[in-house]
């Protein structure tokens, strides 16, 4: 079966550095046009800020899945759209943006750096929608930077350039979240490796795409965390951060810049690379 990468180099671009200009525009320009039709989810302008965002994203998957096939006249497994037991990656995928999470949030928990209460009430319609809208951010997000960019980049370039730059890209397509700092910096960068190198190893969209997505649910509607400086209204559970701990559980951002993030998505590059390594990667 022919990979992703084998289906961009059979209609290649002329050059790899448009490639970074289509992928900001393709965020741009697609959160643009469907952002006009999310005041559906709620009057409440505050929510639709929130979970009418994530739903501006769907534009942007519509634009590279447009762009990929009538303008490349490429196949869509071009960008690591693959028929064959999608459910099941899938469900993989949620299992290990699950594990990193639980791995992340556990080990600062153990260092006193969160708690966390129940909620006395629930608002699982607004969850419900909240898990939708995260499921397609999750989702775009790495159909623009690895299924589209990543292979953009591999097919001019190396894939561990294309590892590179898109990772840095991914902390740019970032760079004006709330509470920005180094830390949040480096660990955007990190895991910008860490989904790049999960689907060089997978080669499979929807598994990356579940990957980034449960991680974001889980910190965000599920346990009340910050995900990437954001705060949502309204979660399952109700998260409390040590002020004196922010290298613990992140601060303000939230728990993605925390060391520990750093630490275990480091460890899952290197696992990653020995796997690519052992199957005969350079």
């Amino acid at each position: 079966m022919k990979k992703s990468l084998e289906y961009v180099k059979e209609k290649p671009s002329k050059n790899w550095w448009p490639a970074l200009l289509y992928y900001f525009l393709f965020a741009v320009l697609g959160a643009a046009l469907v952002s006009p039709f999310t005041t559906w989810i709620s009057p409440d302008k505050g929510i639709v800020e929130q979970i009418g965002g994530l739903y501006t994203f769907a534009g942007s998957t519509f634009l590279a899945i447009a762009y990929t096939l009538w303008i490349k006249k490429r196949s869509i497994r071009a960008l690591g759209f693959k028929k064959e037991n999608c459910l099941g990656q899938y469900g993989l995928g949620l299992i290990l943006g699950l594990g990193m999470a639980c791995c992340v949030i556990g080990t600062a928990s153990l260092f006193s750096g969160f708690s966390f209460a129940s909620q006395d009430s629930v608002d699982w319609l607004w969850i419900l929608v909240a898990a939708l809208g995260f499921f397609i951010q999750g989702l775009t997000e790495e159909v623009l930077t690895r299924g589209y960019l990543f292979n953009e980049l591999a097919s001019h370039l190396s894939r561990v350039w294309a590892t590179l730059i898109s990772a840095l890209a991914f902390m740019g397509l970032h760079a004006a979240n709330p509470g920005m700092t180094l830390m949040p910096v480096i660990n955007l960068f990190v895991f910008g490796l860490v989904f790049a190198l999960l689907f060089w190893l997978t080669d499979n969209i929807w598994l990356v795409g579940a990957a980034h997505s449960i991680w974001n649910f889980t910190l965000g509607p599920l346990l009340g965390i910050e995900v990437s400086g954001q705060v949502f209204p309204k979660t399952i559970f109700i998260s409390q951060a040590r002020a004196d701990l922010p290298l613990i559980n992140g601060g303000s951002f939230g728990v993605e810049a925390s060391i520990f993030t750093t630490f275990f998505g480091l460890l899952a590059c290197l696992y990653m690379v020995c796997l690519l390594r052992k199957r005969g990667e350079n």
